[in-house]
């Protein structure tokens, strides 16, 4: 049976097959929700899953992609996009557009600037960027006040900025394998921070975790 065939399917698995190209009759798919392509070798993101409007789930992890398509904001149902492990250092404008958008992975890619385009994703509940090349962070990050975990662990940060403290409802921050020797006094009011994780190579003096505890008494805090 060919893959267009399938009309009615929501759920596709394709991971780990070393394609570059998306199967014959792909636009067929037009149910489809739940998308995983991780681990091939794409080196172009494909056209096709642009015209996919109600998917919800899309993984393309471990590929090779250097950019995104400037319509991928056409896809206004996706939930959780993970991009993890590609190449890329920007971010389409449209990407601002993904107003559905809850849970982002762009682990281990290549940004030194945080992407502005993620500033305007007022739903977004969980954003990953583990492993990049991130210098400081910018103030209007606190305008992402629906999000839960924040991972920024293994890149260059130095400092965190005043904004933090919008982020009424995080609860999980990863600061570890940062450049961090203090933390701002509004870290203090994150009242529903239950794990603060700043092991690895930041390097705080026994006064400041002293302070970042007294700032923090319900938090579990971890430091080297």
């Amino acid at each position: 049976m060919e893959i267009g065939n399938l009309k009615n399917l929501e759920i596709l698995t394709l991971y780990r097959n070393r394609i570059s190209v998306l199967p014959k009759h792909f636009l067929s798919l037009q149910n489809l929700k739940i998308l995983y392509l991780s681990q091939n070798k794409f080196r172009k993101f494909p056209e096709e899953i642009l015209q996919l409007q109600n998917l919800e789930w899309l993984d393309f992890n471990e590929n090779r992609l250097k950019e995104l398509p400037e319509r991928l904001g056409q896809l206004q149902n996706l939930n959780i996009l993970y991009l993890l492990g590609n190449e890329l250092k920007v971010l389409p404008s449209s990407f601002s557009e993904l107003q559905s958008l809850k849970s982002l992975n762009l682990n281990y890619n290549r940004f030194q600037v945080f992407p502005k385009e993620l500033i305007s994703l007022k739903n977004l509940e969980i954003l990953e960027l583990t492993g990049n090349q991130l210098i400081f962070l910018p103030e209007e990050i606190g305008t992402l006040d629906k999000l839960r975990v924040l991972f920024l662990e293994g890149n260059q940060l130095k400092q965190i900025p005043s904004g933090i403290e919008k982020l009424q409802n995080l609860e999980s921050l990863y600061l570890q394998e940062n450049q961090l020797t203090t933390l701002p006094e509004e870290i203090g009011f994150l009242q529903n921070l239950k794990e603060l994780d700043l092991q690895g190579s930041n390097s705080f003096s026994e006064k400041e975790k002293e302070r970042i505890q007294k700032l923090l008494p319900k938090c579990e805090i971890y430091f080297k």
